[in-house]
C-alpha cells in the first residue's frame, strides 16, 4: 500500500503557522521543494491575509458580544464555546468567528442530541445529529472536482486515492486498518501502533491524508475496530490480528468481547 505522495494539507498548514518543530519544519519544506509545492505556502499566506481584511478579529469579536448580549441562552452555548478555544492564532480566531455567526440548524425532535461533525449512518451530510448506533467508517474516493463515496462491493482501481472518515458515536477507543489481497495489513489511525487510540465520543475524525491503492491484486478490506471500555485498543495486536486471518476476503479476526469491528470490502 502507498499513500498519496503529495504533502498533506494539514502538515503545510502547520508549517505556514509555525507549528512545528524545527526538525519537523525542515522536513515538511524538504517534501515540498522535491514536489516543487512551495507556491503552497505562499497560497496560504494569502488566504491567511484575506480572511483577517475580510473578518477583522476585533471587530468580529465586539459582534459575537452584541449577538451575545441579546441572545437567549441556547445561542450562549456557541459564545462559550468560541471563548474557550482561545489562545488560537488569529486566522484561526477570525475564522471561528464567522463559524460562530452563521445561523445553527436546530433540532426539530427534542429527543434528538446534536453533535460538531456527528454524522447519522443514514444521512449523507456530515452536518448533523445522531441518535444511536455503533461507530462506523466511511470512504470516499477523491476526484478532480469531488469526491464519491465507496460503499462494500464497489469496484475500484490501482490509483485510487480514498479519504477515510470515522464517526465514533460512543466509542472511547479505536483503531482503522486495512488488509489488501497480498495480505499486507496498513493502519490508518493511528497514524503509528504506538500512538494514543483513545477518541472523543459523537465525533466525525477525518484522516489528514489520502490513500492511495497500488496494484494489489483483488481485494482491500477495511476495518474498524472501536471499545466502549475504559482499557483502550492497542493499535499492534489489532494488526496481529488482521495478520493472522487465514483468509482475508472473509475471515473474522478474533478480538475480546469488549472489542468490536466493521468492515468495508472493495474489490479491484
Amino acid at each position: 500500500m502507498t499513500e498519496s505522495k503529495q504533502t498533506p494539507d494539514l502538515l503545510v498548514e502547520k508549517l505556514a503557522a509555525g507549528q512545528l518543530s524545527t526538525a519537523e519544519e525542515t522536513a515538511v519544506r524538504q517534501r515540498l521543494e522535491a514536489e516543487d509545492g512551495l507556491s503552497r505556502l505562499d497560497d496560504i499566506a494569502q488566504s491567511n491575509q484575506d480572511i483577517l481584511n475580510d473578518y477583522p478579529v476585533r471587530q468580529m469579536a465586539a459582534s459575537i458580544r452584541e449577538r451575545y448580549a441579546a441572545s437567549t441562552p441556547q445561542k450562549s452555548v456557541a459564545f462559550k464555546l468560541f471563548w474557550t478555544l482561545a489562545p488560537v492564532s488569529a486566522v484561526a480566531a477570525a475564522a471561528a468567528v464567522v463559524f460562530m455567526l452563521a445561523p445553527s440548524p436546530v433540532p426539530s425532535d427534542p429527543s434528538e442530541t446534536t453533535s460538531v461533525g456527528s454524522v447519522d449512518p443514514n444521512y449523507s451530510d456530515d452536518s448533523i445529529r445522531i441518535k444511536s448506533g455503533d461507530p462506523f467508517l466511511r470512504i470516499f474516493k477523491k476526484n478532480k472536482t469531488d469526491e464519491i463515496e465507496v460503499k462494500s462491493g464497489d469496484k475500484l482501481a490501482e490509483g485510487d486515492v480514498l479519504q477515510l472518515k470515522m464517526i465514533t458515536n460512543h466509542a472511547r477507543s479505536m483503531v482503522v486498518c486495512s488488509v489488501d489481497g497480498n495480505g499486507a495489513v496498513t493502519l490508518h489511525y493511528p497514524e503509528r501502533p504506538a500512538a494514543t487510540t483513545r477518541v472523543t465520543e459523537l465525533k466525525s475524525i477525518s484522516l489528514p491524508y489520502g490513500y492511495e491503492l497500488d496494484d494489489a491484486p483483488d481485494f482491500e478490506r477495511f476495518f474498524i475496530v472501536w471499545t466502549e471500555s475504559e482499557t483502550p485498543i492497542d493499535a499492534q495486536q489489532i494488526i496481529e490480528k488482521i495478520k493472522s486471518m487465514k483468509h482475508a476476503a472473509h475471515d473474522t479476526p478474533e478480538l475480546s468481547g469488549a472489542v468490536k469491528f466493521k468492515d468495508i470490502m472493495v474489490k479491484k
